[in-house]
């Protein structure tokens, strides 16, 4: 239950109270005059992060951890790929940008906080579709999944979002009948040296 009267000062309890959102029930409270996100409302995760709030308000602390503040996916993206400029490597960054394009194109004006793993489905059932190479949608789930990590890192994203998003099982051999990666032969020394002086001649 919300406390009856805030040790911090303020005169409104903190309440757990939901927002409809670009189709999603969120979960928030506001505590000092700041909005907190809490995850996906009436889930266990956001819940459980609402208690803890509400016990370190309690407890007196005037600005309990927030995990969150708001932020659309877009501008995680943004935040995300100016840090990249600076530490990845060009084709690196080429392939993030490809896969942000996706986010943004889907997500973009959607709250980061409410991005859960329907919306990863929903981005993975894009690359099925295109056919990509199974390894391949594994990989750039992975990316997104990195994206969202990296915003819990710098209290952009709350953390039961990263934690959800980490619940997807990658696609197995065989799923929607996925083209496979190439398997690399193993080059023996002998190919090696008769290469060498086939060249060499």
């Amino acid at each position: 239950m919300p406390p009856k009267k805030a040790k911090s000062g303020t005169k409104q309890p903190a309440i757990y109270r939901q927002k409809r959102r670009n189709g999603q029930d969120t979960a928030f409270t506001i505590i000092d005059g700041k909005r907190i996100h809490l995850g996906i409302f009436s889930t266990p995760d956001a819940e459980t992060e609402y208690r803890r709030l509400v016990a370190e308000w309690n407890a007196g602390i005037v600005a309990p951890k927030a995990n969150s503040v708001d932020c659309t996916v877009a501008e995680l993206i943004l935040r995300f790929l100016k840090e990249r400029k600076e530490k990845a490597s060009p084709i690196q960054l080429d392939k993030e940008q490809r896969i942000c394009a996706v986010l943004v194109s889907l997500y973009g004006d959607a709250d980061a906080a409410a991005f859960d793993i329907n919306c990863l489905l929903t981005i993975r059932n894009v690359f099925t579709k295109k056919r990509y190479v199974r390894q391949k949608i594994n990989e750039r789930v992975r990316s997104i999944i990195f994206i969202f990590r990296w915003g819990v890192a710098y209290k952009l994203v709350p953390a039961t979002v990263y934690h959800e998003l980490m619940a997807l099982i990658p696609l197995k051999k065989g799923e929607y009948e996925l083209p496979e990666s190439k398997e690399r032969r193993t080059v023996s020394l002998d190919d090696v040296e008769k290469t060498l002086a086939e060249l060499s001649q």
